[in-house]
């Protein structure tokens, strides 16, 4: 696979557009002020907020997986510094199933946006 003249692996490829979409959701992050962000609709519905970690812990788990390296989330203990350490956050912590993603108490806009 190349792009322009430089020719990557199916791996370099996956984690170049994994950076892109990161830079995407931050640009749509950037968009929202903190209260549009945590904003939820109604008891059940999880915010923005939530989305965005969601994404962020996903991309996280993948990269780790193709460049065999630890995972962001673990090697900084983000759950703990995040007061989640015993939180059910789903299939690989991902966010995936997560039971209740509504009540998830994730940390402010700043925070948050540094994870991502």
């Amino acid at each position: 696979m190349s792009v322009g003249t430089t020719s990557l692996t199916l791996v370099d490829a996956v984690l170049a557009r994994i950076q892109m979409a990161q830079n995407q959701l931050l640009g749509k992050l950037d968009e929202l002020d903190a209260s549009t962000i945590t904003h939820q609709g109604s008891l059940t519905t999880p915010p923005i907020a939530f989305h965005a970690w969601h994404i962020a812990r996903f991309a996280d788990r993948i990269s780790s997986v193709l460049t065999g390296t630890e995972e962001r989330w673990t090697r900084d203990a983000v759950a703990e510094h995040w007061s989640m350490p015993d939180v059910d956050l789903g299939l690989m912590h991902t966010g995936i199933g997560v039971p209740d993603a509504a009540a998830l108490h994730l940390p402010g806009d700043e925070t948050l946006r540094a994870y991502v």
